[in-house]
């Protein structure tokens, strides 16, 4: 090495592998559950290469020029990622409903300060919801790391070899030291029970992969691999075991694993890692070879674009969209993705990495490109609703006393809102109707929770999720307190938490079994003996159809999001409503949302639906004019009586 390194075809196939993994993931392909993992890839290959180029830098010219390294870092990758950026913004302007305005405003920004990862955790933004629409910039939180990386790592190369007159073996111990560190800290902070996505967005608990690389790079550096026979034939075998055992993992982990996090990761980079040095000799095995195939090292040139473009592709590309089935879909959204990196590598990235525009000077272009794009963005966005305010089970809004410009001696009509984010998504509505209309409303919904009787935990797809931990506080005791102390005149339940398999006490009780039927049954007639318990009339609203619109790995069959099992939970609520008729009811706002019999995707000519599940604002304002006077209409004398 003197000054640069050696051009290695295979790690282009890596990369193309890689990316293809985590197209086909993203897509929600069952053969592909894990491709996620193809991002780990990514991480050691950046750790890999950045080192082993700074190593020969300083041993070429006894010195690295870090604003030069900086330099060709930025021409190598803000051209790409602001155009994508803009893009976003266009759509935003032209495509994007008003409750994706907010998270594309403040992610735009955030990926445009390589942030994003951050953002996300700070927002409490989960990478595994499987329930609420993802923002199309949602997949820089991986570039934000690697820059991260990028800023951070260069410095710590050059002051150790600085300090240590070019040794190695100080700069290894350092970095060994921060992978050991980053590996206790995702053992220290994950908690199997909660979402993940604060250790798997973290740039403190992901680094251990990038460090990884990096030590193979020093490994490399100091002791090139040996010419010896044995030596090479071993590293053949173990870069083609590592290499079946990677893709079985990239085919076949769900991305909730609980292993992953308790040294899965680190496993998969030190797999990646074994294959780099296997394709690094100088004589290529068969592993060699085959990732050096000219179509894979043609994709892993372009690699970096196709991560970039595939993910607004596919936000935008759904199927309600286009109207294409699953497979077709998958080969339009591949193809478009191909295409539009394939144009963004040869016109914007390779002609400005390779200085076509060295006339431009790159300190006043950069940061007015980026200042450009971010005020489109901020343009774009303008119409961005203010954040909501988060809720949990510990926190929920106290109940309301009075109501705004209340003149009328009679006692107002006390609504109570339950259920879970479908609730919460309508709870607007009500709200605006409560003000007009002169009754007071109680939002006690909490997102992902149910009505207190939900137990064990919850199937999706092939995943048992445990009890979200926010919800732990709303038992029924907590809510019979609840209606005790307020004393609501009418309760609305809203959700279907469960209309899912459930796993209790190690039995699986799957929803549409007859155990399941009678359990979602109990369950609900609990439920409504608790809120009716002062004499409050009980008001149940059917759950609706849906779609996701967005590809993840989820098998909606088997979750409460299929239409059968939606039409059981009615048959379920009708059921327990009929034990108790004049104080239980069931208003069917599927039908009047979904009229036709199954999913529809908008109402009175605006969008119905967020994410293909959850009330965008417009619905939620339509839906509330429709029920509100079916509330009210419940006759006083009735509730007084039941009372």
């Amino acid at each position: 090495m003197q000054g640069r390194m050696r051009y290695l075809p295979a790690l282009d196939g890596i990369r193309a592998l890689a990316v293809l993994a985590v197209l086909f993931y993203h897509d929600g392909r069952t053969w592909a559950i894990g491709g996620f993992l193809g991002v780990d890839a990514f991480f050691v290959l950046s750790g890999f290469l950045i080192t082993g180029l700074l190593l020969a830098e300083w041993k070429g010219n006894d010195g690295i020029g870090l604003r030069s390294f900086w330099a060709r870092r930025g021409r190598r990758l803000l051209p790409a990622l602001l155009l994508v950026v803009g893009a976003v913004a266009i759509y935003a302007a032209l495509a994007a409903g008003a409750d994706e305005l907010r998270r594309i405003r403040a992610d735009g920004l955030a990926t445009l300060g390589y942030v994003a990862n951050w953002r996300f955790i700070v927002s409490g933004q989960s990478y595994f919801e499987q329930f609420n629409v993802p923002s199309p910039l949602h997949h820089m939180w991986s570039l934000a790391i690697e820059e991260q990386f990028y800023l951070v790592w260069p410095m710590v190369v050059y002051a150790m070899l600085r300090w240590r007159k070019g040794k190695i073996l100080p700069l290894a111990i350092v970095a060994s030291s921060l992978g050991l560190g980053s590996i206790a800290l995702m053992l220290a902070l994950y908690d199997p029970s909660r979402d993940p996505s604060r250790v798997y967005f973290g740039t403190d608990t992901r680094a251990s992969s990038l460090i990884i690389g990096a030590l193979l790079a020093m490994l490399i550096h100091v002791h090139p691999i040996p010419t010896k026979k044995l030596v090479r034939y071993s590293l053949h075998i173990a870069g083609a075991v590592a290499f079946v055992v990677l893709v079985w993992f990239w085919a076949t982990t769900p991305d909730k694993a609980t292993w992953l996090y308790g040294g899965g990761f680190v496993l998969c980079a030190i797999l990646v890692a074994t294959i780099i040095a296997d394709v690094s000799q100088t004589s290529p095995g068969p592993l060699g070879t085959a990732l050096s195939w000219p179509p894979l090292r043609w994709i892993g040139a372009i690699s970096y674009g196709l991560y970039l473009w595939h993910w607004p592709i596919y936000i935008y590309l759904s199927g309600d969209r286009t109207g294409l089935s699953p497979n077709r879909l998958f080969a339009v959204r591949v193809l478009i993705t191909f295409v539009v990196a394939t144009i963004s590598y040869y016109l914007i990235e390779k002609p400005i990495r390779h200085g076509a525009w060295r006339g431009w000077p790159i300190r006043l272009a950069t940061p007015l490109a980026v200042f450009v794009v971010a005020g489109g963005l901020l343009w774009s966005t303008a119409g961005a609703p203010a954040p909501p305010v988060e809720i949990s089970a510990r926190d929920i809004a106290p109940p309301p006393t009075t109501v705004a410009g209340e003149t009328s001696d009679q006692e107002p009509i006390r609504v109570m809102l339950v259920g879970d984010s479908l609730a919460n998504s309508l709870a607007p509505g009500l709200e605006q109707d409560a003000l007009e209309q002169g009754f007071l409303l109680w939002n006690a919904s909490v997102p992902g929770c149910g009505f207190g009787t939900e137990t064990g935990e919850r199937k999706l797809s092939d995943q048992w999720i445990a009890a979200d931990a926010k919800c732990t506080p709303l038992s029924l005791n907590r809510w019979k307190a609840q209606v005790d102390q307020w004393n609501p005149d009418i309760v609305i339940l809203f959700g279907a938490q469960q209309a899912y398999d459930r796993r209790i006490d190690g039995v699986e009780v799957p929803y549409d079994s007859t155990a399941g039927k009678a359990r979602s049954y109990a369950d609900l007639k609990k439920a409504v003996d608790v809120f009716s318990s002062r004499g409050a009339q009980v008001v149940l609203l059917t759950s609706l159809y849906s779609h996701l619109l967005w590809p993840i790995s989820i098998d909606l069959n088997r979750s409460g999001f299929n239409d059968r099992w939606i039409d059981q939970w009615t048959k379920t609520e009708l059921a327990v409503a009929a034990t108790n008729p004049s104080r239980v009811r069931v208003i069917d706002i599927n039908a009047f949302l979904n009229p036709d019999g199954t999913y529809t995707e908008t109402i009175d000519g605006v969008a119905s639906r967020t994410d293909g599940i959850h009330l965008t604002t417009q619905a939620a304002d339509i839906s509330s004019r429709w029920l509100t006077p079916q509330i009210l209409a419940i006759p006083r004398q009735s509730i007084t009586q039941s009372k």
